[in-house]
């Protein structure tokens, strides 16, 4: 069991989406910190600064997307719990993320109200 909370990081380009959930896991008692990224290079830059133990990242952004983040967190082999919340669905976008690293994959338009239970799951391994 992990002795400290835990640190998020929340990459999407929908800044108002990006708030909501935001704001949502500021409520969340095992969690320390809640940082926003609004694109690609404004994420991996603050997972290169820091460290956070979950990425909350949206798939489709402009320039660089989600896929791309997913394949640079492989290959640096960040430390951390991904989930993707996407309104990309479709069954190809869910295999490649599992490939490509991601622990969850949810659909962003009715599950993003199981992402504070997965994160306080993740507190506790």
């Amino acid at each position: 069991m992990r002795n400290s909370k835990v640190s998020v990081l929340i990459v999407d380009d929908h800044a108002y989406f990006a708030k909501s959930m935001k704001n949502m896991l500021d409520e969340v008692e095992e969690i320390d910190s809640v940082d926003l990224a609004l694109n690609f290079n404004d994420g991996l830059r603050m997972l290169e600064a820091q460290q956070h133990d979950v990425v909350l990242l949206d798939i489709s952004m402009p320039g660089k997307n989600g896929l791309d983040l997913l394949q640079e967190i492989q290959n640096k082999s960040l430390d951390c719990t991904v989930i993707v919340l996407s309104n990309m669905s479709a069954n190809y976008y869910r295999q490649e993320c599992k490939r490509l690293g991601a622990s969850y994959f949810l659909d962003k338009s009715c599950e993003f109200d199981l992402v504070p239970g997965i994160i306080s799951s993740v507190q506790l391994n």
